[in-house]
C-alpha cells in the first residue's frame, strides 16, 4: 500500500519530499541529493559509485554501506544521517559552494573559453 512503481519518474521532484536518500552512488544521483541537502545512505555496487560513496562519506554528507546490508541496517544508516545534525551542517556548506562556482552556466563559459583559447581561467569558488 505504501509502494506505486512507475517506468519514469522525476528524480529530484521525488527527492525535494524526501528526509534521506538511498542512492546506489552514480554521479548524478549524487550531485541531486547534494544539490537539495538530503543526507544519502549509498549502496555502491561498482565502478565509479564505490569512489563517490567513500567521498560523499569523506565529506560527512552520507554513510556507506555494502550491497548486502539488510534491512535493518539500511533502517539504522537512515536513521543516523537523517538525525546527525553534522551531516546537515556538510550538506549546507557544500550546496552553497557549489551555489558560488556559477553552475552549468559557467562550467558552459569555462568550456567555451578552453574552445576558443585554450586557456581556462579560475572558476569562482572552486579549488
Amino acid at each position: 500500500e505504501n509502494v506505486v512503481a512507475r517506468r519514469y519518474v522525476p528524480q529530484s521532484a521525488v527527492l525535494e519530499h524526501c528526509s534521506a536518500f538511498i542512492t546506489h552512488g552514480g554521479m548524478n544521483s549524487a550531485l541531486e541529493g547534494l544539490a537539495l541537502r538530503i543526507p544519502m545512505v549509498v549502496v555502491p555496487s561498482a565502478g565509479d559509485q564505490i569512489t563517490t560513496a567513500r567521498r560523499l562519506s569523506e565529506l560527512g554528507v552520507g554513510e556507506v554501506l555494502s550491497p548486502d546490508a539488510g534491512v535493518a541496517d539500511i533502517r539504522g544508516a537512515v536513521t543516523r544521517v537523517v538525525g546527525d545534525e553534522r551531516v546537515h551542517t556538510a550538506l549546507r556548506a557544500l550546496s552553497e559552494r557549489a551555489r558560488a562556482t556559477g553552475g552549468p552556466a559557467a562550467a558552459a563559459d569555462a568550456l567555451e573559453e578552453v574552445a576558443t583559447s585554450g586557456a581556462v581561467r579560475a572558476v569562482r569558488g572552486a579549488r
